[in-house]
C-alpha cells in the first residue's frame, strides 16, 4: 500500500474534508507509513484493514475464499480440511489513527481483530465514531497582543492543563494576501500551517478562501472620535444670527437700494430742476430704515416713497427676525458642529486626521483603499497612524480626529480619557460605517476540531454570554486602570474640558462677554471715523493748498 498509495489524495485536498469516511486496505507492515502521511492528518475517521503477510501465503494460490465466508454455504470448497486446517495466521486487523490520543500527540491504536474463521466480526461500525475531546492537544493560537485578548489570556493562566499556546505573529499585522499569492500577519500563519487558531478576525472572501471563521461576536463597526463640539466665541453673538451669506446680501440689498432711491430722486429733480439727495445721504437713508431708525423726512416724489414704503416692509421682516435670533443665541450657547462623518471632517479647513494603527493591516484599508467616495479617498490620501493613545491624545486637543473600531475605541476612552463619573470631553460620531459582517475566530482549514469549538462558541454567543462576558471584563479592566495612576497633563486637559462642557447647562445670564462684539463693532466705527476724517482732512489740505497756488498766480 505504501507504494501504491493514490497520489490524487494529496491533490484533490483530503485534508480540507475532515469528515470524509476512509477505508484502506494492506499489509499490516504499512499501517504506519499509510495512516501518518500527511493527507490524512485531519481525518476523523480513517480505517485500515491490515493483512498479515504469513497468513497471505497460507492461503492456496490462486487465492480463494473459504466456503464458510460465502453466504449460505456451510460445508468447505470441494475440501475437508475448511477453514480450521488454514491456520491461526488469517486475520485482518482494524486500525485508525486517533488524532488526539496520547496527551494530544496522536497514535495508530487497534480497534479491532477479525478471524477469518468465524462468520462475521463481533466489533460495531467503526465510522459511528464522534470526536469529542482533544485529549490535552496544544491548539497554536496566533493574534495580536489587543486588549481582550490579553484579558483572556491572563484568565487562563492559573489553570494547569491549558490547552493552547498563544502568540504574535513576526510582522505583528492582521494580514493581508501578497503578491506571490501568500498572506502576512495571523493570517500567514493560519496559511502557512504555524498557527491554528486566530482570534478576532473578520470575514472577508478572500480570507474564507485560506481560513475557516467561527462567529463569535457581532460586528464592529468604524467611527471618528474627535473632541466634543465646542462653545463658540462670545464676541461673534451679534453677528451669529444670520449666516455669512444672508450678511452678504443684507448688505448688498442695503447699497442697491440707496442707489435705486438716490437714482429715482436724481431723475425727477433733473425734470424739474429741484436739488435731490445726495448718494451718500440715500445709502445712509436706506441703512437707517433697516435699523428701525429713518430720518423724519421722506423722498420728496411718489416714485421714491413707494419704494421707500416696500423697503420698510423688507427691513420690518429682516429686524423682526434678527432680534427673535439675537435672543436665541444669548439665552443658548451655541457650539461648533460635530464631526459625524467623513464629508463633515474633510470640509474642515486646517484640520487633521489619522486611522487607528492596529486596524490598517486588515480590513480598514482595504475599504479606505478601494472606495469610491471622494470624501473617502481624501480622508485616506492624508490619514496618519497613530497609536490609539497618542492618536485620542492629539484628538482632546482639538483640531484632530481618530478613525478606529468603535469597541476598540470606547474601550480605550473608558480607560484612559474619562474622569471616575465616566465623563470625557472626547465624541464618538453618530454615523457607524459598516465594512465587516462579523467577527471570529479564524481557524486553518479542514482544523478536525472545527465542529466541536463551533458547537461550545455557538452556545455560548446564543445564551448571551460572549456579550456578557466582554461588558464585565471592560468594566473590570476600566476599574483597575481608573485606581492607578494617570498621566497629569492628559488629567488637566480633560477636566477643564469637562468643566466648560458642563457650563453649558447653567442658567446663562447676560454679561460682558456677550457684548464684546458690540464693543467691538463700536471700535470698528471709531476707527472707521478717524479714518476717514485724516481722509477728509488730507483732501482739504489739498485743494486748499492748490486754491492758494491758484490765487497767487491770479494775483
Amino acid at each position: 500500500m505504501a507504494e501504491t498509495q493514490p497520489r490524487f489524495l494529496e491533490a484533490a485536498q483530503l485534508w480540507l474534508w475532515p469528515n470524509a469516511l476512509i477505508l484502506l486496505v494492506g499489509r499490516k507492515e504499512e499501517v504506519s507509513s499509510v495512516l501518518w502521511r500527511p493527507a490524512f492528518r485531519n481525518t476523523i475517521r480513517s480505517l485500515y484493514l491490515g493483512l498479515q503477510e504469513k497468513s497471505l501465503q497460507d492461503l492456496q494460490s490462486p487465492f480463494r475464499i473459504p466456503c464458510r465466508l460465502v453466504k449460505g454455504n456451510t460445508n468447505p470448497c470441494g475440501s475437508s480440511e475448511g477453514l480450521q486446517n488454514i491456520g491461526s495466521h488469517l486475520s485482518i486487523k482494524l486500525y485508525s489513527r486517533c488524532l488526539y490520543c496520547d496527551k494530544g500527540n496522536g497514535k495508530i491504536r487497534v480497534l479491532a481483530t477479525w478471524d477469518l474463521r468465524s462468520r462475521k466480526p463481533n466489533f460495531s461500525d467503526p465510522f459511528l465514531y464522534q470526536m469529542t475531546t482533544l485529549d490535552g492537544h496544544l491548539i497554536r493560537v496566533s493574534t495580536l497582543p489587543f486588549f481582550l485578548t490579553s484579558i483572556s489570556i491572563w484568565t487562563q493562566k492559573t489553570s494547569p492543563n491549558r490547552w493552547y499556546e498563544i502568540r504574535p505573529p513576526l510582522d505583528l499585522a492582521i494580514g493581508n494576501p501578497t503578491k506571490n499569492g501568500s498572506w502576512t500577519g495571523t493570517l500567514g500563519d493560519i496559511y502557512r500551517g504555524i498557527a491554528d487558531v486566530s482570534f478576532s478576525l473578520s470575514s472577508s472572501p478572500e480570507r474564507l478562501k485560506v481560513s475557516d471563521l467561527l462567529r463569535t461576536i457581532e460586528a464592529d463597526t468604524l467611527v471618528i472620535v474627535s473632541l466634543k463640539p465646542q462653545l463658540l466665541p462670545q464676541y461673534l453673538v451679534i453677528i451669529r444670527p444670520f449666516t455669512v451669506d444672508v450678511w452678504i446680501y443684507l448688505t448688498f440689498s442695503i447699497f442697491l437700494c440707496g442707489v435705486a432711491l438716490w437714482l429715482l430722486e436724481k431723475t425727477r429733480s433733473d425734470l424739474t430742476g429741484e436739488k435731490s439727495m445726495s448718494l451718500s445721504w440715500s445709502i445712509f437713508y436706506s441703512w437707517a430704515v433697516m435699523l428701525d431708525d429713518a430720518p423724519s423726512t421722506t423722498p420728496r416724489y411718489i416714485s421714491g416713497q413707494m419704494l421707500l414704503g416696500w423697503w420698510l416692509v423688507a427691513a420690518l421682516v429682516i429686524s423682526t427676525v434678527y432680534r427673535s435670533a439675537l435672543v436665541a443665541f444669548l439665552s443658548v450657547q451655541s457650539k461648533t458642529e460635530p464631526i459625524d462623518s467623513f464629508q463633515d471632517l474633510v470640509s474642515r479647513g486646517s484640520w487633521r486626521w489619522g486611522v487607528h494603527d492596529f486596524v490598517m493591516s486588515g480590513q480598514v484599508r482595504l475599504f479606505l483603499e478601494n472606495s469610491n467616495d471622494t470624501a473617502v479617498k481624501h480622508f485616506y490620501k492624508h490619514a496618519e497612524m497613530p497609536n490609539i493613545t497618542y492618536g485620542l491624545t492629539k484628538a482632546l486637543k482639538g483640531r484632530y480626529s481618530l478613525l478606529g473600531i468603535k469597541r476598540s475605541l470606547q474601550s480605550a476612552i473608558d480607560l484612559e480619557f474619562s474622569d471616575d463619573l465616566g465623563q470625557t470631553p472626547l465624541y464618538l460620531s453618530r454615523t457607524n460605517y459598516h465594512i465587516v459582517t462579523d467577527f471570529g475566530w479564524s481557524l486553518r482549514r479542514g482544523a478536525p476540531y472545527h465542529r466541536l469549538l463551533l458547537y461550545a462558541l455557538t452556545r455560548l454567543v446564543d445564551v448571551g454570554l460572549v456579550n456578557y462576558w466582554m461588558k464585565e471584563v471592560t468594566a473590570a479592566r476600566v476599574h483597575e486602570v481608573r485606581r492607578q495612576k494617570k498621566d497629569k497633563n492628559i488629567q488637566n486637559l480633560m477636566r477643564n474640558l469637562v468643566v466648560q462642557e458642563l457650563m453649558v447647562n447653567n442658567e446663562v445670564i447676560l454679561g460682558n462677554r456677550h457684548l464684546i462684539g458690540v464693543y467691538l463693532v463700536t471700535l470698528v466705527g471709531l476707527a472707521v471715523s478717524f479714518l476717514v476724517l485724516v481722509g477728509e482732512k488730507m483732501v482739504h489740505s489739498f485743494y486748499a493748498e492748490k486754491e492758494r497756488k491758484l490765487i497767487g498766480v491770479i494775483n
